[in-house]
């Protein structure tokens, strides 16, 4: 009965973040239309762009690290 529900769980994972990464991969190509209606220029739109990779790129190792700290886990 147990491995039941897991697998139920494990589906209704799956989906939300099938749903979750693909609604940003959906709306990833009109950013660029929204930024320019909001009246930004092409630099302004590619600095945007740029500070979330980089942020992306910084946070990421940190992130991980506080995820598999033994500390968090303890409780």
């Amino acid at each position: 009965m147990q491995n039941t529900s897991n697998s139920r769980d494990l589906r209704l994972i799956r989906i939300y973040y099938f749903l979750w990464i693909g609604a940003g991969g959906f709306l990833s190509p009109f950013i660029t239309l929204f930024y320019k209606s909001r009246g930004l220029n092409g630099v302004e739109i590619g600095l945007l762009g740029t500070f979330d990779a980089v942020t992306g790129m910084l946070a990421a190792p940190f992130w991980g690290r506080w995820a598999t700290h033994p500390a968090i886990h303890a409780a």
